[in-house]
């Protein structure tokens, strides 16, 4: 790439502008924050899922040739970090949705259907205007973990959530 087609790019991406958002809300969760999109707080940092393909080692002539197959390799995993509201309404949501994907107490677990919902980050350019989407189909909350509280700390409480899911969409379309 030319000097002078790089200056026609624009400003850069920077890498603060972006939030997480349950699409149709929070499955199980209260009706105070189940039935509409709801968007999470955030202000740490999120790395989307590395998209990678098998690759298989091929012999040839004493030289080892490495080729792609058509297995995809994604972990199909993700975690944000967000923050909780002081009556952990989110939370308790939130816990509810982890509980139907599997309750230990009770060792069962409802099926896909109604465990699973989309998630999405959305990413903002300088403007504000909404520039990027990565959607995740099908995502299900796997683990939740609430982050170390400390006295000395005037910081948000914060909750990992780590989920699964079955897609990512970025609307790059395939060939």
């Amino acid at each position: 790439m030319s000097i002078n087609n790089s200056r026609q790019l624009e400003n850069d991406q920077l890498a603060n502008q972006f939030e997480f958002s349950i699409v149709g809300g929070i499955p199980g969760g209260s009706e105070k924050v189940s039935m509409r999109d709801i968007t999470l707080r955030m202000d740490k940092s999120f790395e989307p899922p590395k998209e990678d393909v098998n690759v298989v080692d091929v012999w040839f002539r004493g030289s080892k040739v490495p080729k792609t197959t058509n297995v995809e390799a994604t972990d199909k995993t993700f975690s944000v970090s967000v923050r909780v509201d002081e009556n952990w309404k989110i939370y308790n949501a939130l816990k509810k949705w982890k509980m139907k994907v599997y309750d230990p107490n009770k060792a069962n677990s409802l099926g896909n259907m109604s465990t699973c919902t989309d998630t999405c980050v959305n990413v903002f350019n300088h403007k504000g205007d909404k520039v990027k989407t990565f959607k995740f189909i099908n995502s299900k909350l796997k683990a939740i973990q609430v982050e170390t509280f400390e006295h000395s700390s005037d910081e948000p409480t914060r909750i990992t959530l780590d989920f699964i899911y079955q897609k990512m969409e970025d609307g790059i379309e395939s060939f």
